[in-house]
Formats: C-alpha cells, sequence, structure tokens
C-alpha cells in the first residue's frame, strides 16, 4: 500500500463483499471525491497562509529582524531548515501561529451532524442537527486574546522563551474530524517560511501603496495582490 489511493481501492475490493451502511459509501465516486477535496484543500490553504506570512513579514519588519535573527543562531548559512528545527525555533513558530490566528483562511468549519441529543452551554443539540465550527469567532474573541486586531506572536512564547501551544488555536479545526492534513500543513508551512526568511529580507516596494490587511473572503481567505521585494540577505558566517 503507497497511499490513500491503494488504500481506497483496497476498501472498494472488501466492501463488495460485505452488506450494510459501509458499501454505501465505499466506492470509485468517494475515492474521486476524497482526492479531489485532498488537492484542493492542500494546496489553496497552504498558499494562502505563505501569502499572509510574507505580508506580514513586509509590514512588521521588526518582527521579521527577531525571526532572521532567530534563525541565523539555529541554522548555518551553508544549510537550509530542516522539520527538525522547528522545537529550536520558538519565535519563528510563534510567528506562524499568530498569523494562523490573526489571518484565519478558513473562517469555518466543515458542517457535521450531531449524532446523538446532547447540551452545550445551556443549548439542546438534536440528533441530526448540522453544526458548524466558528474558528473565526474563536481566534478574535477578546476574552480569550488580549487585543486580538493586533498582530502579536508573543502570544505564544511562555515566560521561559518556549512556544506556549494554545488549545483556544485551532487553524485545522477540532474533533475526530479535524483536518486530515494537518501533519503535512505544518510541515509545508515551516518549510516554505524558514526557507524563504533563511535566505531573503521582505521588504514594501518604496512606491507601492500599502496594502491591505483584510483580505478577500470566500471559501479560503485570501490576501488581497500585493507587491514585494524580496534581497538576497548577507549573513555573518561567523555566527
Amino acid at each position: 500500500m503507497k497511499d490513500i489511493v491503494d488504500v481506497f481501492l483496497n476498501e472498494i475490493e472488501l466492501a463488495k463483499i460485505e452488506t450494510g451502511e459501509r458499501v454505501n459509501h465505499i466506492h470509485m465516486k468517494s475515492l474521486i471525491a476524497t482526492t479531489t477535496i485532498l488537492f484542493a484543500a492542500g494546496t489553496g490553504t497552504s498558499t494562502s497562509t505563505l501569502r499572509w506570512s510574507l505580508l506580514y513579514m513586509m509590514m512588521y519588519p521588526e518582527i521579521q529582524a527577531k525571526v532572521h535573527q532567530e534563525i541565523d543562531v539555529v541554522i548555518s548559512p551553508t544549510r537550509k531548515p530542516q522539520w527538525a528545527d522547528r522545537s529550536l525555533l520558538p519565535y519563528t513558530e510563534a510567528v506562524l501561529l499568530e498569523i494562523q490566528r490573526i489571518r484565519t483562511v478558513e473562517a469555518t468549519s466543515f458542517p457535521r451532524v450531531a449524532s446523538e441529543d446532547t447540551k452545550l452551554a445551556g443549548y439542546d443539540i438534536l440528533k441530526g442537527t448540522v453544526v458548524v465550527l466558528n474558528h473565526w469567532a474563536v481566534h478574535n474573541d477578546p476574552d480569550v486574546w488580549a487585543k486580538p486586531e493586533e498582530f502579536r506572536p508573543g502570544r505564544f512564547i511562555d515566560d521561559d522563551g518556549k512556544l506556549r501551544h494554545r488549545e483556544e488555536l485551532m487553524p485545522f479545526s477540532k474533533g475526530h474530524r479535524q483536518c486530515v492534513g494537518e501533519n503535512l500543513a505544518k510541515m509545508e508551512n515551516f518549510l516554505f517560511f524558514t526557507y524563504i526568511l533563511h535566505t531573503f529580507t521582505i521588504t514594501k516596494p518604496s512606491d507601492a501603496k500599502a496594502p491591505s490587511m483584510n483580505g478577500i473572503g470566500g471559501v479560503i481567505l485570501s490576501p488581497t495582490p500585493y507587491q514585494i521585494v524580496i534581497t538576497e540577505r548577507q549573513r555573518n558566517d561567523n555566527l
């Protein structure tokens, strides 16, 4: 079994000899729909996150400088960042988490259905009710995040300078059906971001207007088109 397609094809063969509800979901149309969603969700969200990351680095040069400094201490100029460097770059990771909070690329989760009658915060939720998780509301709740409109990576750094994981951050949704590509997306976001900041400095063109930070709404929140200047960094080889 090399990948999800092989596993799904095997399940289709097994479903042919079974009965019950499972057979109604394991078939070729489901395989096509699943792989289509994986490609669409796996490219659009990561691309948008990276575009937001570059925009925020351009607009907050003092934060970009801190990322450069941390990368320079941990990663030499002669090699590229690796996934294993993640635990050694807490501030860089905090910047990525804050970008995912302040510009949540998916405002809500995909619809879910309550499997049984339940109560939540005093409300009755009947079996079969469609439920949607509002990521945007959670990520911008002033009772959870002080001044949520401000870009502050320090929210994710504790008093010891270590990365502070916060349960309230849910860019990949929550529960048993949260994003299946979460681990891959985290790896992509980290490696693309650190590769770029390891080598380049991001600045705003001198003749360009300040870009909008509101973004374009839709299934995915994307930044409006903007211009950047990417300059190769001159690093101190003695670090």
